[in-house]
Parts: C-alpha cells; structure tokens; sequence
C-alpha cells in the first residue's frame, strides 16, 4: 500500500477543502531505476496539466497496482511557479526471476530490448509477483501485436530443467499443436525409433521452439548415443504453420561417425576389480552403446557392494578419441564406509532346521556384509524344506545395534 505522511499537512487540507487543481511542476524520483517519464506515464500524470490530492492518490495506487514496485510513497509541496513539485519515494521489486518470452526468437529479442528502454531491470527477468507479470505481459502484448494474432500473453511458472531454478515463460494462450515431425539426413538410426521417443517426450503440450529443443536435446540425444553416434548434431527446426493452431516440424541431422569402445578403466581403492569386470560385461572392440556400457557401470557395483561397501557409487568420465573413433571410459568408485553383519534370525523353521538353518550360515558376526548372501543362502537351503510344510520364504534386513551393522531376518512362511 502506498502511503500518504503527514508532510505539508496545512497545504493537503487546503487542498482537500477547496478541491483546487494546480499545475504539475515537476516530479522528483528515489529509490528507482526507471526515468521520470516512465514513472509518470505508469501513473497517469503530465508535467503541466493541473492535479489535486484525488489525483495524485489515484496516481499513487497506479503505481501500486502495476506490482513493479515493493512501496510506493509520496510527499507534494509548493512548487516556484504556482504549481506543485511531487516526490514519489518508490522501492523497486527486489527479487526477479528468469523468464523467456516463447514466440519467435528475433521477436522475443526485440520484445526483451523494447521492455528495457523503459524498464532497465528487466532484461530476461520479471519481478516475482502475478500483479507485475500480468502487467508485463500486457506491455509484451502491445510490443508484439500481429505476432501475437490476436491472443493474449500469459504467464507461467516453469522448472527450468537444465539448470534447476524456476523460470516465468510468456506464451500465447493457446499454443499450436505438433501435427507431424520429420528428420532430414539421417542415415543408421530410423524415423519411427526417433518418434517413439520424441512422442513421449512431448506429451500433449503444445509447441514451442525452446521446448522442442530441450526434448531433441535431452530425449533423442540418448537414442544415437545407443547407437555409438556420439557427435550427432542436431541442426535447424523448420517450422511449417498448416492451420492457425497447427504444425508441422522438419529438424536437420548429422549423425556423425559412428564409435567403438576401447579401454574401460576402474579406478577407486582395492576394487575386486575382475569381478566387477566380470559383472559388467563391456565389449571392447565393438559398438559403443551407450546404454549397454551404463548398464555394464551399474552392474559393476555389485561385486563391490558385495565386500560390505553397501553405499558405493561410482561416476564415470568418457572420452572421445575423434581421429579413430573410440570411446574410452574411466569409471571411478567411491566406497563409503564398510558395513557388517550383525544378527541374525530364522522365524517359522522347527528347531531341527533352525540349527541346521545356523550349520548352513557362512558369515560370522562382524564380517563384511554381503548384501546378497541371504538371497543365495535361501537358495541353498530350499531343498531341506518340506514344500507340504512351507509355501515360501523371504527375507528382511534392517540397521542393527552399532554403526553400519545389518541385522537380517529370513522368514519361512508355512502353508
């Protein structure tokens, strides 16, 4: 809310009592970027026409209204030449947030240079507040009109995706739907295996040049990576507008050579290292599929996770060798800490089977805890159940007394 202080208070009852109109002299600014000129036409005032308190309080809330500013205050007084100078104390939002404007890219740039001529904050950013972005919105409309045809800007809060912060996207009411896309050069990898996934990607929202982007982008880039084209370049979109609210899509492609896997190094401290290559399953020397070889990543954790290092990562650095095209891999581990054994139960066998269920039993407590030997344990020890007896078994493992202990319970459900 803007506020009214009690400055000049004689002259603002004169004023109020006689409802007398007198020339704006002149208007001074604090706490602002923008120029007077901007500020005045915001509030609906003209240096030289006459005013009175109404007036400037209707200005005042003018302003408020356009949810540019955090506070709006103001003071008048007598001006030299029998008018009256305004001072207008305004406090300009402080936090604004990344924003886009979704229509053609030249115009979106010309909107953006436009709306900064007046508003020198608002180069790719808008005050965080649905009163300013409507506001806005309404100036990027008037910026804009035919490229508009006729529909109105509106504004949304979106998730910018690459880099995680929220963003505010300016976009037509209604967006034209994708009729068909068609890529142009491609050689290995086929249109209805691209199409598939783009289809998904896309869901039923409608088009926009940065959206479309981000889905060949992030969607089809996997697909030819599959493949082993890892220098693909995804080139111009050509947009072919079909109806008012209808289009078709032609994107350019370059595939690239296509690359084979060389050398894949583990790296990280006492790796069962055969094991885990063992478990991977990479192929060196053939087509370097790249989502065969993060399969091959993942699976190589096991072995490790095996020793009692529950909570190892790994991470991976690829390198391309463009003269030869091979594909190179380091995959380094981080182990965490080292976990162990600590209890553990049979629940539902007899006492016959549960010592021998405990004869059976290979880790000790305290050993390194291998998350997979109560799996291959149960295995081992089906043939001594009596299937009339038992209908099933599972398994539960949970945190045990101490610091990365596993506590584990095999459980023998009867019929």
């Amino acid at each position: 809310m803007f506020t009214r202080p009690a400055v000049f208070l004689v002259l603002a009852c004169s004023l109020a009592a006689r409802a007398a109109d007198f020339p704006l002299e002149a208007l001074r600014l604090s706490g602002t970027t923008m120029r007077a000129e901007t500020v005045l036409a915001l509030a609906g005032l003209s240096i030289g026409v006459p005013v009175n308190k109404a007036a400037l309080d209707a200005a005042c809330e003018k302003l408020q209204q356009t949810g540019l500013f955090a506070t709006v205050d103001y003071r008048y007084a007598p001006g030299p030449n029998k008018g009256y100078v305004l001072t207008l104390s305004l406090a300009d939002q402080p936090k604004l947030l990344p924003a886009v404007i979704d229509v053609e890219a030249e115009a979106a740039e010309q909107t953006w240079r436009w709306l900064m001529a007046s508003y020198p904050r608002l180069d790719h950013r808008v005050p965080d507040n649905d009163p300013a972005q409507r506001f806005i919105a309404a100036e990027m409309e008037r910026h804009l009109g035919p490229v508009l045809e006729g529909q109105h800007l509106v504004a949304s809060l979106e998730s910018d995706f690459q880099s995680g912060r929220s963003i505010i996207a300016f976009q037509p009411e209604h967006l034209p739907a994708i009729r068909t896309v068609t890529f142009n050069g491609l050689q290995t990898v086929g249109q209805p295996e691209l199409l598939a996934v783009l289809t998904k990607a896309l869901g039923s929202d409608g088009y926009t040049a940065r959206n479309f982007r981000f889905c060949l982008e992030t969607s089809l880039r996997p697909v030819f990576e599959h493949h082993g084209l890892y220098k693909t370049r995804l080139g111009e979109v050509r947009v072919q507008k079909t109806a008012p609210l209808e289009v078709d899509l032609a994107a350019a492609v370059e595939e690239g050579p296509a690359y084979t896997l060389g050398a894949v190094r583990l790296l990280g401290e006492n790796l069962p290292v055969e094991a885990m290559l063992k478990a991977a399953a990479f192929k060196p020397g053939q087509l370097a599929d790249w989502t065969q070889i993060q399969l091959g990543i993942y699976q190589s954790e096991s072995p490790l996770k095996r020793t009692g290092y529950l909570s190892a990562r790994s991470s991976f650095q690829r390198t391309l060798h463009d003269d030869s095209h091979v594909l190179d891999v380091d995959v380094s581990y981080s182990r965490g800490p080292l976990f162990h054994f600590g209890n553990v139960t049979f629940t539902g066998l007899s006492p016959e089977l549960q010592t021998r269920a405990r004869q059976m039993w290979k880790p000790a407590t305290g050993a390194p805890y291998d998350y997979a030997y109560p799996s291959d344990f149960l295995r081992e020890f089906a043939p001594n159940l009596d299937a009339r007896v038992y209908k099933s078994y599972t398994q539960k493992a949970k945190p045990g007394a101490g610091d990365h202990v596993m506590d584990v319970e095999l459980i023998f459900i009867h019929r």
